[in-house]
């Protein structure tokens, strides 16, 4: 977006420098401009308050346009951001109507695919001899997970259909979820990370494995920065500053240990769910950025003062 900054030359020309601008929520996030398209109108240049009170507009780049004053300053319409870039997946079925089967489809496929794991998880405990819950409880336990996720997808495929960071998190979800539970490198990296010289001592090659680790942990913090720029349609330098705060408390909340070899990949979605519904909460009700890290500090902080009770009882 560009604006006029109403600045001269030496010789008093009006000054050739653009200015643009980028419309921020209260949590301090970059957001498209695009997703205000329904409440813009047509495409004609209005005064940014009189459509987004409360967002800050702040410079980003100096670059001239001669003639207006800086009060004369606009914001235009962009391409809807349904047009710029799909956020969903494609639907096979467009003459469905309002209701996107193919979402549909995928959250039936989850639902039966997740009771499978579950029945098969039982089976094989009973062949080791190792006692189960009763058959009644299982089965009832099954159909609550299953119709809560058909109904959770029914919400999703009546709105705009699946969205692919959805997608994306549940295929890593799963794929960790695996990878930590059912593969040796995964009880290696809970081996390392109870004790490190124990791991050691007993073959684990601790160097090349924390090498490694801190390999993955690049590689998602890439695919977490390529979703976090798809997302707000545009890429700055400074974008998930800070988020390191809200990684530690979601890893606290769900279960991981400050002395390490414990906790699951599921417990840590729960506490990234958690933080996500704590933030939205604060920026909705209108508490300002600093007061947001203090309550996310004094949570984090009490995450980890249960967690040295619970180990040192």
């Amino acid at each position: 977006m560009m604006g006029n900054t109403g600045l001269f030359d030496e010789k008093g020309n009006p000054g050739q420098h653009h200015v643009h601008y980028q419309i921020k929520d209260p949590a301090g996030n970059v957001l498209d401009p695009g997703a205000f398209a329904d409440a813009l109108g047509p495409f004609d240049p209005i005064p940014a308050p009189a459509y987004i009170p409360g967002y800050q507009r702040y410079l980003q780049n100096a670059d001239m346009v001669p003639g207006t004053r800086p009060e004369d300053l606009r914001v235009l319409r962009r391409m809807p951001a349904g047009k710029s870039g799909r956020s969903f997946i494609p639907e096979l079925l467009p003459e469905a109507g309002t209701l996107h089967p193919t979402s549909m489809l995928i959250g039936a496929v989850l639902a039966l695919g997740l009771v499978y794991a579950s029945a098969k998880g039982r089976s094989r405990e009973q062949s080791h001899g190792i006692e189960v819950e009763p058959y009644v409880f299982f089965l009832g336990k099954s159909v609550l997970l299953a119709c809560a996720v058909l109904y959770f997808t029914y919400l999703i495929a009546s709105h705009r259909g699946l969205p692919n960071v959805l997608v994306i998190m549940t295929a890593l979800i799963a794929l960790y979820g695996f990878v930590t539970r059912r593969t040796v490198i995964g009880r290696q990296v809970y081996a390392v990370g109870g004790n490190a010289k124990a791991a050691k001592l007993s073959g684990i090659k601790t160097e090349r494995l924390t090498f490694l680790t801190f390999v993955n942990m690049g590689v998602l913090a890439a695919l977490a920065g390529l979703v976090f720029a798809a997302r707000l349609n545009t890429a700055t330098p400074k974008a998930g500053l800070g988020f390191e705060l809200d990684v530690i408390a979601a890893c606290f909340i769900g279960g991981a240990s400050a002395y390490g070899g414990v906790g699951r990949v599921g417990g840590a979605v729960v506490g990234a769910m958690i933080m996500g519904v704590m933030n939205n909460g604060m920026s909705i009700l209108g508490i300002g950025i600093d007061y947001q890290q203090v309550i996310k500090g004094l949570v984090l902080l009490g995450a980890v003062c249960i967690d040295v009770y619970n180990q040192r009882r």
